[in-house]
């Protein structure tokens, strides 16, 4: 039983390790294809400014990059269960039924940008949310791990003080 418990464990990690290197070398693949597109290929300058510790220039009439990347840290904060079933919840509620069906006149383009700041909104406060559950949920840990410190310094500080007088 026990040798095909390790062999099915084996096979998991090992296929996990293949998705994950697959998912990599096709990730490297589409960032080098792009450098043969005009409109998507990247400069050197343009690559090490991507690597500098500073947001992107607001532009006039566009979403303040700050304000993107904080509601995209949010959103990815949450798990990919919720992620699924959120839009499926909103519709289910009836959330943005009054934006109408899509059309190309003025009104309804405010709705719907409307309604994609409660979106917006609502992806920052989930981040918020995260953040303060994370930090209260980590009280414990830091308690337990510095307890455990404790426990392992007075044991090994008792042994080596005993060695020590011999």
């Amino acid at each position: 039983m026990g040798g095909a418990v390790s062999c099915t464990a084996t096979l998991m990690v090992a296929t996990n390790v293949a998705v994950a290197a697959a998912f990599t070398f096709i990730t490297i693949g589409n960032v080098v294809s792009l450098q043969y597109t005009e409109q998507w290929s990247l400069s050197l300058s343009q690559f090490v400014d991507g690597l500098s510790f500073k947001l992107p220039e607001s532009v006039p009439g566009e979403k303040n990059p700050l304000h993107m990347a904080l509601a995209t840290f949010g959103i990815i904060g949450v798990g990919a269960t919720e992620l699924i079933t959120y839009p499926y919840w909103c519709l289910e509620k009836g959330y943005a039924k009054w934006t109408g069906p899509r059309s190309e006149d003025a009104a309804w383009a405010s709705r719907a940008k409307g309604w994609m700041r409660v979106m917006l909104y609502d992806a920052f406060l989930s981040m918020v949310v995260f953040m303060i559950k994370w930090a209260i949920a980590s009280i414990p840990a830091i308690i337990i791990l510095t307890l455990l410190f404790a426990l392992i310094s007075m044991v090994f500080g008792g042994m080596m003080n005993g060695l020590h007088r011999m």
